[in-house]
Order: C-alpha cells, then sequence, then structure tokens
C-alpha cells in the first residue's frame, strides 16, 4: 500500500502542477490549424484528423495549435480521487484542492440545458455522430453527477445531491429512447445521436439507481432496472458485450466490459437485489479468462495483446479491487499489474503514460484518458485497502 500512496502523491503533484488541465487522445480538432482548413466540416475529414493525431506516436498538438484543456470529465474523476482519499484520512490532500475542482466542474456545465449536464472539451466526430465542444454527453454527465454524489455522502450538502438529481433529469428528458417496453429502455449517447450503446445503459442505470438510493425516489429505481434492462437483453451466452447494438459495434474490448460490470454491480447493491448476481457471475468469468494476456496484464480485446491502454489499466485494478473478495484471483491479479504499471508505465514526473506497443512506448501525458483515470483507480485501492486494514483491526 505505501508504494501506492507514493504514486499518487507523485501524480497529485503532476496534476496539480498542471492545473488539472492537458490533452486528450481525442481531441485533435481543437487545432488551430484544423480550424483554419476549408474542409473543416466534411465528416471524413473530421475522422481522418482525429485518427491521425490520435494514433501518432509524437505528439502532434503544439504543433497543430491545440491547447491544453480542462475536460469536465477529468475534473469529476479527480474531484471523486480527493473525495475518496479525504475520507480515507490521507493527510497530504492540499486543503481547498478538492472544492476548486467542483467549482471549476460547475463553471463547464453544457451551455443551453436547465438541467445540469456535461460533455468533453472537445468536438469529436465517430462513425455515427458528430458531437460539438461541450455539448453534453450522457457518460460525462453521468462521472459528473457521481462526483457530487460523492461530495455529498461525505459532507451531506444538498446542493450536491440536487446536481446529481437535476443529471438524472436531463437523461429522462434529453436524451432520445431508442427502445421502450414495460421492462426495457434504451437511451441515445447524446441528444444528438441515436446509437445504442450498452455501457451507456448500463452508466445511466446505476446512476439512476443510486439517487434513488439516496433521496427514496422509487420512480429511478423503476427507470434504472428498465435501463438496465435493456443491455442484460445483450448479453451473450459466453457472459461478454459486444460495444453496441449496430454491426460496426461488435467488438469486445477491456475497458467498456469494465464499464458494464462495474455499474452492473453498482445496480445490485443501490437497488438492492439479487437478481443481477447471475449477469455479473458469468460477465466476471469472460472478463478474467479472455480479457487478460497470459502474464496477467490486461488486453486491448479479446484477440490482441498490445497495445497495453493505461485506461484500460485504471479500470482493470477498480474492476478488480471491486471483486476482489469474492474471487482471489482478482486480488493477485491486482497486484500483479500495480506492481508492474508503477514500474513500466509511471514517469519519473509522476504521470502515467499512454500506451505500451510492442516495440515501443507512447509517453504522451494525457490528462483525462490517464492521468485522471489513474487517480482515481489508484485512490480506490488506496481507500479500499485502508477500510479493509481497519475492519481487521476492529476484529482483532
Amino acid at each position: 500500500m505505501l508504494r501506492v500512496e507514493e504514486s499518487l502523491q507523485r501524480l497529485y503533484q503532476y496534476c496539480r502542477e498542471n492545473k488539472w488541465a492537458g490533452w486528450d487522445p481525442h481531441d485533435g480538432l481543437n487545432s488551430a490549424l484544423y480550424q483554419a482548413l476549408p474542409f473543416k466540416r466534411w465528416r471524413v475529414c473530421r475522422l481522418a484528423w482525429i485518427q491521425l493525431v490520435k494514433r501518432c506516436p509524437v505528439n502532434l498538438r503544439p504543433l497543430l495549435g491545440v491547447p491544453r484543456s480542462e475536460n469536465p470529465k477529468a475534473l469529476a474523476l479527480a474531484a471523486s480521487g480527493l473525495v475518496r482519499l479525504e475520507t480515507a484520512g490521507c493527510k497530504w490532500v492540499i486543503p481547498g484542492n478538492t472544492s476548486d475542482l467542483f467549482e471549476r466542474l460547475e463553471r463547464l456545465r453544457s451551455p443551453g440545458f436547465e438541467p445540469w449536464c456535461w460533455g468533453y472539451d472537445f468536438a469529436w466526430q465517430n462513425r455515427a455522430f458528430f458531437v460539438p465542444r461541450f455539448a453534453p454527453s450522457s457518460v460525462v454527465t453521468v462521472f459528473a453527477a457521481h462526483a457530487f454524489l460523492d461530495r455529498f455522502d461525505a459532507h451531506g450538502d444538498e446542493r450536491d445531491l440536487e446536481k446529481a438529481r437535476s443529471a438524472c433529469t436531463f437523461l429522462l428528458k434529453h436524451l432520445h429512447r431508442l427502445h421502450e417496453s414495460p421492462g426495457k429502455v434504451c437511451f441515445s449517447y447524446t441528444p444528438f445521436d441515436k446509437t445504442a450503446v450498452h455501457n451507456v445503459n448500463f452508466l445511466i442505470g446505476a446512476l439512476l439507481a443510486r439517487v434513488s438510493a439516496t433521496t427514496g425516489d422509487h420512480s429511478l429505481s423503476d427507470w434504472a432496472r428498465r435501463t438496465v434492462g435493456f443491455p442484460l437483453s445483450y448479453q451473450a451466452a459466453d457472459g461478454s458485450w459486444g460495444y453496441g447494438t449496430t454491426s460496426f459495434h461488435g467488438w469486445i474490448d477491456h475497458f467498456h466490459t469494465c464499464y458494464n460490470l462495474l455499474a452492473l454491480d453498482d445496480c445490485r447493491r443501490w437497488l438492492r437485489t439479487d437478481v443481477y448476481d447471475r449477469a455479473i457471475e458469468r460477465g466476471l468469468t469472460f472478463y478474467l479468462e479472455r480479457l487478460f494476456r497470459p502474464d496477467g496484464l490486461p488486453r486491448p480485446d479479446t484477440r490482441a495483446t498490445y497495445p497495453i491502454d493505461i485506461h484500460a489499466v485504471a479500470v482493470a485494478l477498480m474492476t478488480l479491487t471491486r471483486f476482489a473478495d469474492a474471487r482471489p484471483l482478482c486480488r493477485h491479479r491486482r497486484e500483479k499489474i500495480i506492481e508492474w504499471t508503477l514500474r513500466c508505465m509511471q514517469d519519473r514526473r509522476g504521470f502515467f503514460y499512454y500506451q505500451r506497443r510492442a516495440h515501443s512506448t507512447v509517453r504522451i501525458p494525457y490528462m483525462r484518458w490517464s492521468q485522471a483515470w489513474m487517480f482515481n483507480a489508484l485512490a480506490q485501492v488506496l481507500a479500499s485497502d485502508r477500510e479493509k486494514d481497519r475492519a481487521a483491526e476492529e476484529r482483532s
């Protein structure tokens, strides 16, 4: 645990020095050069430019005029991590840092919507749709709402709870409902698309379940059950989930599988039910058997062994920590990943590298994708281990 805390302190110092602002793998459209091009609105050009900037092992962003910026999801992950560390008794968290992150998160809410909601600090184009900069995303909104709920749980400020309730209003009123029946409902990723993505609905369901459990609003628990019911119906016989329902969304990757398992476990806890136990067991078995390399490090998907992506590392640590009591293999594998990651992926300046590829390491210090996720993950590891130590002391 000492090595985890030392790593966290180094990462914390790096992020503070950079004011929790930085680059992102998908921020290519923030390029001043690209915005000056006559074909900047063409879909194929947006896709190609984003992929060019993302896939290049050298950081082209300073040359292309991509600024470091504040990402609401990064701030939410960092704020949640700081709340967790403060609760765990980490005295090295500087007073005022946590409230500063929450204030910045409030300022970065998406414009033009009455309910609280958030989006990314970059415009992004994928194969299915385009989303403008800071336009609301269900995923970013969910993580921001969880951050405010974490602070509410720690300090009891009703204003934090109200923001989370308002975020639920955004999800229920402003997203498209792509399927709706008595037992299932499927929400879109954003108000601007009609794409059915499984991790999105798991994440939305988990937030609705948590707010329902916190407030006693039973209508939200019904929405949570129906929202989770949609991706549950797509779980394959082997326990896996593809990314989405379309023909080009059939892949199975590491970090989205983690999102699904963690969100479904959250629903089990907050809805106080055992109806998801079988789905979690099947999904966890698939995850442990198919999404790790023989050496215990996370695969990117079910077929490849490289790259080892720091984002997958972070959510693997969260998932293995969550299920460590149920599966002894989870704790063993978690310790292996921690040892390797702190030795091979953390720079002496404190930040974590983006990817370890077969013959090279991409050392670009992404803030949301890498630093914020690892900060949150290591905070969960440290807080969980301290809680177990305290419980053991009380029993002895």
